[in-house]
């Protein structure tokens, strides 16, 4: 699984308007990644961030959490949770989160 997990995570990295990608457990484990950075900070922002729009979702009755972005100042990242995994993906600045949402998911299989 540790290889298809790679495999993803570098085809994804391939996508237009994706720099580099990371796949990570729900416990914090980086997976596999192609990030030039410190991938557990990344994998730690997507987990942190999965998990608690999870949450929100689960408490305030919103249904399940299946993309979101965040903005820092130096890049967006596309976190799309998986049953067993968050992937997140740091975007060009010109990148549409909404679109690439829903090529990752097809891609995937997981089109809601």
């Amino acid at each position: 699984m540790e290889n298809n997990l790679r495999t993803l995570a570098e085809d994804l990295a391939k996508m237009p308007s994706v720099e580099a990608s990371v796949i990570v457990a729900a416990d914090g484990t980086v997976v596999a990644d192609t990030l030039d950075a410190d991938a557990e900070k990344e994998g730690a922002v997507a987990v942190f961030v999965g998990t608690a729009a999870g949450f929100i979702g689960d408490t305030l009755d919103l249904g399940d959490f299946d993309w979101g972005v965040v903005t820092m100042t130096k890049y967006r990242m596309l976190i799309v949770e998986q049953p067993h995994y968050f992937i997140g993906l740091l975007l060009t600045s010109k990148a549409s989160p909404a679109l690439l949402a829903t090529e990752v998911q097809g891609r995937l299989g997981t089109v809601a």
